[in-house]
């Protein structure tokens, strides 16, 4: 059954993936940036496929999606004052949030700087001493970060005086 979210109508039933066929031609590293890589990708069909942790199909998610998510995720960092060439650090959560935020960063002429996910050695204070060391090396303005890591990378980014935002 379809439903509104954020303007968009979206199906509700289980997702079909991206289609691994295509008529649009293949190219071979012939792209002057990596956004009009994309550009090109979302005149095509296929995309990502994101999947759960028992290797479900969660997400389908063509390029024309991610490229107008992207271009949407670039005009919100250009209007909070994100300059080309300024670095926005994103923990590299796989998922059409990093995604679209990532090439977000492409479009807005940034540099984004993917940081680790935690891991289970070490615990909690370990993960804030990493990310502030990747901080303090990569110099960001922004840490992204998905919001159930709030907590640990909040922490990081206010001790290296760096703006965090968590997504949903």
């Amino acid at each position: 059954m379809p439903e509104k979210i954020k303007g968009r109508t979206i199906d509700m039933t289980a997702p079909s993936p991206t289609p691994s066929i295509d008529t649009l031609e293949r190219r071979f590293s012939d792209f002057a940036t990596l956004g009009e890589a994309l550009d090109f990708a979302a005149t095509g069909k296929r995309g990502l496929n994101f999947h759960d942790m028992r290797g479900n199909l969660a997400r389908s998610y063509p390029f024309s999606e991610m490229r107008s998510d992207a271009l949407e995720m670039a005009y919100r960092l250009i209007a909070h004052g994100i300059q080309p060439t300024d670095r926005i650090a994103l923990v590299a959560e796989t998922g059409p949030d990093f995604a679209a935020l990532f090439f977000g960063c492409i479009y807005a002429g940034a540099w984004p700087v993917p940081l680790p996910l935690p891991t289970s050695f070490g615990g909690k204070e370990s993960y804030i001493d990493q990310l502030k060391v990747q901080l303090q090396s990569s110099d960001p303005k922004i840490l992204f970060f998905p919001e159930e890591l709030s907590e640990m990378a909040g922490e990081a980014a206010a001790q290296c005086s760096v703006e965090g935002i968590g997504w949903t």
